[in-house]
């Protein structure tokens, strides 16, 4: 148990340090990997706890999330990024796709559970986390506030 996290903190605090230090594409990746991770846990303890979200599509749903987030707050080269609109529509088509997908579930006594579920790991674990990226975007503290984020959780 010991090991693991030695060998973990050894990995990890440099990588993360990197990521956040260089920005833009590494802390993206980063994140997104964090995300995809946080999201896949979250649907399995839910799983566990007898509840059938949709962990494939809730998974793709936190990587569209995450990257729209990315191309329309972050991405300095795109000069005419308009954030609320672009985050708005997307955020409407994925939940217009859960209900959809729930409505299909052949048990109706399944379907709100399970698009709760799914939609509640996307917004809890998905878009929180994402708002890190904007965070280590802010002028001109983005990198200190991020760098103390990490150090104060770790």
């Amino acid at each position: 148990m010991m090991r693991e996290r030695v060998l973990t903190a050894l990995i990890g605090i440099p990588l993360i340090m990197a990521a956040i230090h260089y920005g833009y594409v590494p802390f993206f990746l980063l994140t997104l990997a964090i995300i995809t991770l946080g999201l896949m846990e979250f649907f399995g303890l839910m799983q566990l706890r007898g509840h059938r979200p949709f962990t494939g599509l809730g998974v793709a749903a936190g990587v569209l999330l995450v990257t729209t987030l990315f191309l329309n707050g972050v991405v300095p080269a795109l000069p005419d990024r308009v954030l609320n609109p672009g985050i708005g529509f997307v955020i409407s088509v994925l939940l217009i796709v859960l209900v959809l997908r729930a409505m299909s579930r052949a048990n109706p006594d399944e379907a709100w559970p399970a698009f709760l579920v799914t939609a509640g790991g996307l917004f809890y674990v998905a878009w929180l986390l994402a708002h890190l990226m904007l965070l280590r975007e802010l002028r001109p503290w983005g990198r200190p506030l991020t760098y103390f984020l990490f150090i104060a959780i770790w």
